[in-house]
């Protein structure tokens, strides 16, 4: 080749190794050592993105916008005679959240009301109850915010296995756009609900002396179970959260895995 290949001054050699180097992409050799005649990205033959910025999901069904807020856990308290006191954690409870205190006991008798230190006020979205088993669901729209040291106040009747939880969410708007209930004693339970195009849709679980589980895409916030209730005489306590716009899902759905087949379960669904 000569001359001609080289060139003057090995000018041509130059040449011919930034043409090589630009178009190796194309040829299907790779800079970072990828050999499969492919390059390192999707398959085809562009030089734009990948476009799978989808956190390693795959082929999942979309879930809708997602929820840009929070649900978190505040606190819990169980097996209090007529007062259930839970303690505010570090956290803390923003001004402006919805504040759910949910309370589950044995017995059907009896006012159940929540207060706090900071003189919040809770309203009352529902109260399923059969003759063994209650489950309250309250909410605040927290017009004063809550700090360590303070505390919620759940005042109730004197009943066996009762269980109180504080759930904040935080980025919606406290007033509930919907809420649905339904009891059940069989092994099953499921309570539809309206989707909305933000926010969250948020499900209680009370459950007398049983072991259960919630489906998926459900995400759990916060679960207790007591076993003070002599024998057997124990109470579970769930709480569980989505995105109220996740596509094809329009129920809470509950499967008890063992014990008394009898429960409840609230769903409220928040706006941002």
């Amino acid at each position: 080749m000569g001359d001609w290949f080289w060139g003057k001054g090995g000018l041509r050699l130059c040449l011919w190794m930034a043409l090589l180097l630009t178009g190796c992409g194309r040829i299907g050799f790779d800079p970072v050592l990828n050999f499969e005649g492919r390059d390192a990205g999707d398959g085809d033959d562009d030089d734009d993105d990948d476009e799978r910025d989808d956190g390693g999901t795959g082929d999942q069904p979309d879930a809708g916008p997602a929820f840009a807020g929070s649900v978190r856990l505040v606190g819990s308290d169980s097996c209090q005679s007529t007062s259930s006191v839970i303690a505010v954690d570090a956290g803390g409870v923003a001004l402006g959240s919805a504040l759910v205190v949910q309370f589950v006991i044995r017995g059907d008798a009896g006012a159940v009301s929540v207060t706090d230190s900071q003189a919040n006020s809770y309203a009352l979205l529902a109260a399923p109850g059969t003759s063994q088993l209650r489950t309250h669901v309250f909410v605040a729209n927290v017009s004063t915010a809550l700090g360590p040291g303070d505390t919620i106040t759940v005042s109730h009747p004197s009943g066996s296995a009762s269980s109180a939880m504080a759930i904040e969410l935080r980025g919606v708007d406290p007033t509930a756009l919907a809420v649905s209930e339904g009891s059940a004693t069989d092994p099953a339970i499921s309570v539809p609900f309206s989707s909305a195009p933000s926010g969250v849709a948020y499900c209680v679980i009370g459950v007398r002396n049983a072991a259960w589980q919630v489906s998926e895409p459900w995400v759990e916030a916060g679960v207790t179970t007591t076993d003070c209730g002599g024998a057997p005489g124990g109470s579970g306590n769930g709480a569980y959260w989505l995105p109220a716009s996740n596509s094809g899902v329009n129920a809470c759905e509950g499967l008890l895995l063992a014990g008394a087949n009898q429960w409840h379960a609230v769903v409220a669904t928040f706006g941002e």
